[in-house]
Protein backbone atom coordinates (compact mmCIF):
# COMPACT_ATOMS: atom_id res chain seq x y z
CA UNK A 1 0.00 0.00 0.00
CA UNK A 2 3.11 2.55 0.71
CA UNK A 3 4.52 1.80 -2.39
CA UNK A 4 1.23 2.74 -3.98
CA UNK A 5 1.50 5.58 -2.46
CA UNK A 6 4.90 6.97 -3.35
CA UNK A 7 3.88 6.06 -6.80
CA UNK A 8 0.63 8.09 -7.02
CA UNK A 9 2.74 11.21 -5.19
CA UNK A 10 4.39 12.60 -8.11
CA UNK A 11 1.01 12.55 -10.30
CA UNK A 12 -1.00 13.33 -7.59
CA UNK A 13 1.25 16.88 -6.98
CA UNK A 14 1.35 17.64 -10.85
CA UNK A 15 -2.45 17.53 -11.36
CA UNK A 16 -2.16 20.16 -8.05
CA UNK A 17 0.28 22.39 -9.28
CA UNK A 18 -0.35 22.06 -13.36
CA UNK A 19 -2.58 25.04 -13.08
CA UNK A 20 -0.71 27.02 -11.32
CA UNK A 21 2.19 25.76 -13.83
CA UNK A 22 0.00 26.53 -17.01
CA UNK A 23 -0.42 30.49 -15.26
CA UNK A 24 3.37 30.84 -15.08
CA UNK A 25 4.21 29.84 -18.90
CA UNK A 26 1.38 31.69 -20.05
CA UNK A 27 1.31 34.73 -18.37
CA UNK A 28 4.43 36.41 -20.45
CA UNK A 29 2.51 35.12 -23.75
CA UNK A 30 -0.86 37.12 -22.93
CA UNK A 31 1.04 40.40 -21.74
CA UNK A 32 2.68 40.28 -25.60
CA UNK A 33 -0.55 39.89 -26.64
CA UNK A 34 -1.97 42.89 -24.61
CA UNK A 35 0.87 44.99 -25.29
CA UNK A 36 2.09 46.65 -28.76
CA UNK A 37 5.25 44.72 -29.81
CA UNK A 38 8.01 46.84 -28.39
CA UNK A 39 11.27 45.37 -27.13
CA UNK A 40 11.01 47.23 -23.69
CA UNK A 41 14.16 47.03 -21.29
CA UNK A 42 13.01 48.47 -18.26
CA UNK A 43 10.00 48.98 -16.67
CA UNK A 44 8.74 50.67 -13.72
CA UNK A 45 5.62 50.63 -11.41
CA UNK A 46 4.55 54.33 -10.33
CA UNK A 47 4.48 55.00 -6.64
CA UNK A 48 0.89 54.48 -5.99
CA UNK A 49 0.81 51.45 -8.51
CA UNK A 50 -1.49 52.68 -11.12
CA UNK A 51 1.02 53.51 -13.80
CA UNK A 52 3.56 51.27 -15.31
CA UNK A 53 6.49 53.28 -17.23
CA UNK A 54 8.26 51.18 -19.76
CA UNK A 55 11.89 52.20 -21.23
CA UNK A 56 11.91 50.75 -25.02
CA UNK A 57 14.77 49.75 -27.60
CA UNK A 58 12.45 52.43 -29.76
CA UNK A 59 13.97 55.15 -28.09
CA UNK A 60 11.08 56.16 -26.07
CA UNK A 61 9.75 56.03 -22.66
CA UNK A 62 5.96 55.15 -22.20
CA UNK A 63 3.59 55.45 -19.30
CA UNK A 64 1.05 52.77 -19.54
CA UNK A 65 -2.28 52.51 -17.32
CA UNK A 66 -4.65 49.55 -16.95
CA UNK A 67 -8.28 49.75 -16.55
CA UNK A 68 -9.17 49.24 -12.81
CA UNK A 69 -11.98 46.53 -13.87
CA UNK A 70 -9.64 44.27 -15.63
CA UNK A 71 -6.60 44.52 -12.75
CA UNK A 72 -7.54 41.32 -11.15
CA UNK A 73 -8.72 39.07 -14.32
CA UNK A 74 -7.41 38.25 -17.13
CA UNK A 75 -9.23 40.79 -19.50
CA UNK A 76 -6.67 43.81 -18.29
CA UNK A 77 -6.74 46.26 -20.71
CA UNK A 78 -3.77 48.37 -21.22
CA UNK A 79 -3.68 52.40 -22.49
CA UNK A 80 -1.11 54.27 -23.74
CA UNK A 81 -1.13 57.12 -21.51
CA UNK A 82 1.94 58.94 -22.07
CA UNK A 83 4.95 58.88 -25.37
CA UNK A 84 7.96 60.48 -24.44
CA UNK A 85 10.21 60.76 -27.10
CA UNK A 86 13.48 62.67 -26.94
CA UNK A 87 16.23 60.24 -26.43
CA UNK A 88 18.46 59.85 -29.21
CA UNK A 89 19.28 56.03 -28.94
CA UNK A 90 17.57 53.16 -27.01
CA UNK A 91 16.19 53.89 -23.83
CA UNK A 92 17.77 51.18 -21.19
CA UNK A 93 16.37 52.21 -17.53
CA UNK A 94 13.38 54.31 -15.91
CA UNK A 95 12.19 55.28 -12.47
CA UNK A 96 9.57 56.90 -10.26
CA UNK A 97 9.66 60.32 -7.97
CA UNK A 98 8.74 59.57 -4.61
CA UNK A 99 5.35 61.50 -5.49
CA UNK A 100 4.87 59.82 -8.91
CA UNK A 101 4.61 63.10 -10.99
CA UNK A 102 8.62 62.58 -12.80
CA UNK A 103 9.67 60.08 -14.33
CA UNK A 104 13.88 59.80 -14.74
CA UNK A 105 15.21 57.80 -18.25
CA UNK A 106 18.59 56.51 -18.91
CA UNK A 107 19.42 56.28 -22.27
CA UNK A 108 22.34 54.34 -24.51
CA UNK A 109 23.32 58.07 -25.72
CA UNK A 110 24.68 58.67 -22.50
CA UNK A 111 21.73 61.34 -21.30
CA UNK A 112 19.59 61.29 -18.09
CA UNK A 113 16.35 62.96 -18.76
CA UNK A 114 13.42 63.53 -16.02
CA UNK A 115 9.93 64.34 -17.41
CA UNK A 116 7.04 65.89 -16.22
CA UNK A 117 4.59 63.00 -16.35
CA UNK A 118 1.66 65.29 -16.60
CA UNK A 119 2.53 67.66 -18.59
CA UNK A 120 4.04 65.16 -21.06
CA UNK A 121 7.26 67.13 -21.72
CA UNK A 122 11.12 67.05 -20.68
CA UNK A 123 11.92 69.08 -17.55
CA UNK A 124 15.71 68.49 -17.55
CA UNK A 125 18.31 66.78 -19.24
CA UNK A 126 22.29 65.48 -17.92
CA UNK A 127 24.44 64.44 -21.04
CA UNK A 128 27.60 62.28 -19.55
CA UNK A 129 30.89 64.94 -20.92
CA UNK A 130 33.19 63.02 -23.19
CA UNK A 131 35.82 60.37 -22.10
CA UNK A 132 39.37 61.98 -21.45
CA UNK A 133 42.21 60.34 -22.62
CA UNK A 134 44.50 62.10 -20.39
Amino acid sequence: MLSLLILLLPLTLLILLLPLTLLILLLPLTLRFCLPPIQVDCCAWSPDGLWLASASQDRTLRVWGVSLAGVFNRDATWHEMAKLEGHGHSVSSCAWSPDGMRLASASMDMTVRVWDVGARREAGAYTRPPFSST
